[in-house]
C-alpha cells in the first residue's frame, strides 16, 4: 500500500455530498463494518487476524505462492471465517516486484500481465472465502499522474468480471491533493472502473508529511461521497522506521529515525474518525511491517478488541 498500499466522469451529485449526511457513531453502530488486515500468506498470520477479531485479509503475497499452497491458504481462511481479497496489484509493468516473483507469476498464470490477471480470477474466483480482487495499488499516485489510468484500470477490470461477479477494487492514496473538489474528481475518474476504492493514509506520527490525522474525517468524507457504500478506509499499523520502507540509513522514505509505530489507541483513533465520517470497512496495513516494531501485533489486538465493541459484528 505504500509503493508509490487506485471512467472518467461521475454525476455531479454525487461530488456534492455534504458532511451533514455522513453518518455518525450512533448511525453507524447500527451497521456491520468490515475490519481487514494485511498479511503474508502463511497460516500464523491467518491466525493471528482471526484471533484478533478481523474478518477480511488481503494476503499480498499469495498468488506467488504454489498452487497448492494457494489453495490451502484459501481453504484455512475458509475454516477460520475469514475473507480473502486477492489482490492482483502487481500485475502492472510500473510495478518493480522482483524477477523472482514475476517468474513465479508466469509458472502459475501465464506469459503476460492481462494473463496473470485473468488466469488468477478464474482460478480462484469460485472459492467461497474469496472477497474480491484488488487491481491496483496507488497507481496512479495523483491527479497530474492519472494519465491513461482510468481507461487501463477499466479494462483490467473488463478482464476480471469475464470470469467473477464478485467486487472488484482500487486502492489509491487517500490524500492525493489538498484541494477537496481536485481530490475528488481524481477519485470520481477511476471509480467508475471498479466497485470499492480503498483509500490508504498513514500519518504516524503528525508532522508536514503525510499530515496530520484530522485530515481522515475528510478522506473519508471522500469516500462516501464517491464511493457508493463499498469502500475501506485503510489505516496505518507499522512504524515508517521499522517497517521495510525505512533506508538502510534508518531513515524512512517521509519520516525522521526512530518514528514510533501508532499505538492501539492511535489506531482506534484513526478507524473511528474514518468510520464515522463515512467510510464503511476499515483495512489496517499491515501484520508484517507491524512485527518488525516489537509489541506491535499486540498494540493491533488491542485496537480490535476496542474495535469490536465499538462496531460490532
Amino acid at each position: 500500500m505504500i509503493r508509490t498500499i487506485l471512467i472518467v466522469s461521475v454525476v455531479a451529485t454525487l461530488l456534492g455530498v455534504c458532511a451533514a449526511s455522513v453518518p455518525q457513531l450512533q448511525t453507524s453502530q447500527k451497521q456491520a463494518h468490515q475490519f481487514g488486515l494485511f498479511i503474508a500468506a502463511n497460516d500464523q498470520q491467518l491466525q493471528f487476524a482471526h484471533d484478533a477479531g478481523f474478518d477480511t485479509v488481503i494476503s499480498y503475497d499469495l498468488l506467488q505462492q504454489a498452487p497448492q499452497d494457494i489453495q490451502a491458504h484459501l481453504d484455512r481462511a475458509k475454516q477460520l471465517g475469514l475473507k480473502v481479497i486477492i489482490n492482483l496489484e502487481s500485475f502492472w509493468p510500473e510495478v518493480d516486484s522482483g524477477a523472482e516473483v514475476q517468474a513465479a507469476f508466469r509458472r502459475n498464470f501465464g506469459g503476460t500481465f492481462d494473463d496473470w490477471a485473468s488466469q488468477a480470477t478464474e482460478r480462484y474466483q469460485a472459492h467461497p472465502a474469496v472477497w474480491g480482487f484488488n487491481i491496483t495499488d496507488e497507481l496512479p499516485e495523483a491527479p497530474e499522474t492519472i494519465g491513461t489510468w482510468p481507461t487501463r484500470l477499466a479494462r483490467r477490470a473488463e478482464l476480471v468480471r469475464a470470469h467473477t461477479t464478485k467486487p472488484v477494487m482500487a486502492t489509491l492514496i487517500g490524500w492525493s491533493e489538498d484541494d477537496q473538489q481536485t481530490r475528488r474528481t481524481f477519485l470520481s475518474a477511476v471509480k467508475p472502473a471498479v466497485d470499492a476504492l480503498a483509500l490508504d493514509y498513514y500519518p504516524i506520527p503528525e508532522q508536514s508529511q503525510p499530515g496530520p490525522i484530522s485530515r481522515i474525517s475528510l478522506i473519508a468524507q471522500d469516500l462516501a461521497a464517491v464511493n457508493q457504500g463499498q469502500g475501506w478506509f485503510v489505516t496505518q499499523a507499522f512504524s515508517w522506521t521499522d517497517s521495510q520502507w525505512a533506508r538502510p540509513q534508518g531513515e524512512s522514505m517521509h519520516m525522521p529515525p526512530h518514528s514510533a509505530a501508532p499505538t492501539a489507541a492511535q489506531m482506534v483513533q484513526m478507524a473511528k474518525l474514518a468510520i464515522d465520517n463515512g467510510a464503511p470497512n476499515v483495512l489496517f496495513y499491515s501484520l508484517v511491517d507491524a512485527q518488525a516494531t516489537p509489541g506491535q501485533p499486540e498494540q493491533i489486538r488491542q485496537a480490535m478488541q476496542q474495535l469490536r465493541q465499538l462496531y460490532p459484528q
